[in-house]
């Protein structure tokens, strides 16, 4: 069997990302105890109809919402109870976050109430941009490099 790639295996280390919170209360939720990091809650089946999500820009709200959340300095749990979600959702969602913030961001992130396709798609997504990102910024730093020798 031919080896992942170690940015593959660094992404699935998050794996402690999806299902590690109790359910939020409202579609969009802010809450923390006492000394305890605030958490912005969002649950995916506010914005889907029927049991599917899936267009992606049925994901810019939401991830407009994630990224001040972020910004705020807090953490965000997305919970996927009852909805399904297509890869280009997943893409824009997620994927568009680690492209920016790099696989990193996922340590922010809390994915709960995911299906088992659910919970491919979003690994797909996260292994795939992470890879991405993670030889974009390889590219940057060699052309770094070279401007610098030259």
């Amino acid at each position: 069997m031919k080896e992942a790639p170690q940015i593959a295996t660094q992404v699935l280390h998050f794996g402690s990302w999806i299902d590690r919170m109790q359910s939020p209360k409202h579609a969009v939720d802010v809450s923390a105890s006492k000394g305890a990091k605030m958490t912005t809650n969002i649950t995916l089946r506010e914005y889907a109809n029927g049991r599917m999500i899936g267009m992606r820009s049925s994901a810019l709200p939401i991830r407009s919402q994630i990224e001040l959340a972020l910004q705020r300095g807090e953490d965000v749990s997305i919970d996927f109870s009852g909805v399904e979600i297509t890869q280009s959702f997943a893409d824009e969602l997620i994927g568009a976050l680690i492209l920016r913030k790099g696989a990193i961001v996922m340590n922010r992130l809390l994915l709960r109430g995911c299906s088992a396709t659910t919970r491919g798609i979003l690994q797909f997504v996260a292994n795939d941009r992470a890879s991405q990102a993670m030889k974009a910024r390889h590219r940057s730093l060699v052309h770094a490099n070279l401007a610098a020798m030259h």
